[in-house]
């Protein structure tokens, strides 16, 4: 930039100077009148200088010319590398975009998968639960059993059957039957014997009278001075209703907490009350029993016979009724004291509750089925009562039946 400057100043003197004096190449002296090539203005002096300024503009020229196309191939290099890097980054983000939605859709279906894995378990564990939303039944919850609400609804289901199996146990099971056979053969046994094994009619009657004094006296009784105070349980001894609808434990079960008042159920003195009144309702044999030697004499076989033949149906008829009364002694000692006849009952009460029937329609197809079985086995246990009592009423007729065709036979 400077030598341009210079070359400038250089030039303006150069032509002042050629103002003054004549030019050194004419027209007018050129010999062969032929122009000449101008070559310069300039003084002969100034040429170096302006080859020099040419070979410096030339060789910057070249500089700069060498500099914008090394940055030019620089920058096609860097822009190249640069494309090149971002077209590899592009490329690696894609194939890494692809490799992730590759990952996503297979995580996706295994998630997928294992949701209805787990939603089939869940369906088929569900067939089996008696509540499929009961917290009891969350698969994905640990079961603590000590944890269990006792206002589940399945713990409540649950208790209901352990109750009803235990209780059916107890009134139907074997030691069950065992002992009600041996308490009905037992009383029918004492009460044959006193019916029977007799020598005065008037003594066994007297008999029943005063112990009915003794243990079941009533206020009318009192007032005609026939005892000296009221029984606890006046009259029970010749009281229907007390033989098939005693009081029962009503305080005591009320007091532990139970909201079922027994209605079958008998009490220890109702219980003798019962036997009482079995052997009051069959009555005394009014029979003088036969003697050793009539029993060996022939003329009295007829008599001896027709004697067998009424302790037998007496026999039977208290058998029938000491059954009743066997279906409502008490078959536990603690807690909610119930007979065999107030197990079903209590069964029946509370299937009919509206808490109770909203849990069952709530339940699941296997509870409905469960709850389907108990209703069936109550009502199996009320059949069953009902073919007893039906065969009790056929043995009775059919003795009814003898005993006519005995007093209607002609004797010889």
């Amino acid at each position: 930039m400077m030598f341009r400057h210079a070359k400038k100043l250089i030039a303006a003197v150069g032509l002042l100077a050629s103002a003054q004096a004549s030019a050194v190449v004419t027209y007018a002296n050129c010999p062969t009148l032929a122009p000449l090539p101008v070559t310069s203005f300039m003084p002969a002096a100034m040429q170096p200088i302006y080859n020099a300024e040419n070979a410096f503009d030339f060789g910057m020229n070249v500089t700069i010319m060498t500099a914008v196309r090394t940055s030019r191939e620089y920058t096609n290099q860097v822009v190249s590398s640069s494309f090149m890097t971002l077209l590899q980054n592009m490329t690696q983000t894609d194939q890494n975009n692809a490799q992730q939605m590759i990952e996503i859709e297979r995580q996706y279906e295994e998630m997928k998968a294992s949701y209805k894995n787990k939603l089939k378990k869940k369906q088929a564990q569900s067939k089996k639960m008696i509540f499929p939303t009961d917290e009891v039944f969350d698969l994905d919850v640990d079961l603590d059993l000590s944890s269990i609400s006792e206002d589940s609804p399945t713990y409540q289901f649950v208790h209901k059957m352990c109750t009803t199996g235990k209780m059916n146990q107890m009134a139907t099971g074997e030691k069950a039957k065992k002992r009600a056979t041996s308490d009905i053969n037992r009383r029918a046994q004492k009460l044959q014997a006193s019916l029977t094994a007799v020598g005065s009619v008037n003594s066994v009657a007297k008999g029943n009278i005063d112990f009915h004094y003794d243990i079941f006296c009533s206020a009318e009784d009192v007032d005609n001075g026939l005892c000296e105070m009221e029984s606890t349980a006046p009259n029970a001894d010749i009281s229907a209703f007390n033989f098939l609808y005693p009081t029962g434990y009503k305080d005591e079960n009320s007091a532990s907490g139970s909201d079922y008042a027994t209605l079958y159920t008998y009490s220890s003195v109702e219980s003798l009350a019962a036997f009482q009144y079995v052997k009051n309702l069959s009555g005394v044999l009014y029979i003088v029993p036969p003697t050793q030697s009539e029993m060996s004499n022939g003329d009295m076989f007829a008599y001896v016979g027709a004697y067998k033949q009424a302790q037998s149906a007496l026999n039977l008829a208290s058998t029938a009724l000491l059954s009743v009364a066997q279906n409502r002694e008490p078959i536990n000692g603690s807690g909610l004291v119930m007979s065999s006849l107030d197990v079903i009952n209590y069964q029946i009460t509370n299937s009919s509750r509206a808490e109770e029937i909203n849990r069952v329609k709530s339940s699941s197809e296997a509870g409905k089925m469960l709850e389907l079985q108990r209703q069936m086995a109550i009502s199996n246990q009320l059949k069953l009562l009902l073919l007893r009592q039906k065969d009790y009423a056929r043995q009775l007729k059919a003795a009814h039946l003898a005993i006519d065709n005995t007093i209607d036979a002609p004797t010889k």
